[in-house]
């Protein structure tokens, strides 16, 4: 029997990066930081003015908006709270409505390292393969949170059973969903048709 041991060589997302990035950092009190920053973990970003500054941890509770700027391109992300997790996560919107979409991207390599395949017990270890992990959330207008409702690319919830139990104010929605009309790679479809075709 062959076990397979992932060692992580490469991870990237949002929420961790090892440089410092241009940024304007909006918080909840409506004071404004313009900078260098980088985060820290998932619940602290580290800001300096400059270079040469001493850098400064701030809380990501605290944080409203989170601008990056990558070649003369702006990135916005929005600072919320996840009820599951009770935590809070800088994310992108993608869709804005009766319900609205946030995503969290991740994206890496890793190498397998194979057990019990030669005479010595070890397999070997493979080359490095790429993956690619989005998370979704969903919030509500009037609602300070958003839900965690899947992810492609890994392991996530079900997603029939917490789709529908999300959309369950709109019953076709739900059909849709059960009849497996829509995927959970289709969420965007499925939040489209909710905010133009769902009554509330």
């Amino acid at each position: 029997m062959i076990f397979i041991l992932s060692i992580c060589l490469f991870f990237n997302n949002q929420i961790t990066y090892s440089q410092y990035t241009r940024v304007k950092i909006v918080f909840k009190d409506g004071s404004i930081l313009k900078g260098l920053s980088k985060k820290k973990g998932s619940h602290q970003i580290k800001f300096k003015k400059d270079r040469s500054s001493k850098a400064k941890k701030y809380q990501l509770k605290d944080v409203d908006e989170y601008f990056e700027y990558y070649y003369g391109k702006k990135v916005r992300f929005k600072c919320l709270y996840i009820k599951e997790s009770r935590k809070h996560l800088l994310m992108q919107e993608v869709i804005k409505g009766k319900v609205s979409l946030y995503i969290i991207g991740a994206s890496g390599q890793h190498v397998g390292m194979g057990f019990g395949g030669n005479s010595d017990g070890f397999g070997g270890i493979g080359g490095p393969s790429s993956f690619s992990i989005e998370s979704y959330y969903l919030k509500r207008n009037g609602e300070d949170y958003v839900h965690y409702i899947t992810s492609t690319g890994g392991f996530s919830r079900n997603f029939i059973k917490y789709a529908s139990e999300f959309f369950n104010d709109c019953p076709k929605l739900v059909e849709k969903i059960k009849k497996k009309e829509y995927k959970k790679r289709e969420i965007r479809e499925v939040v489209k048709f909710y905010n133009t075709d769902c009554k509330k």
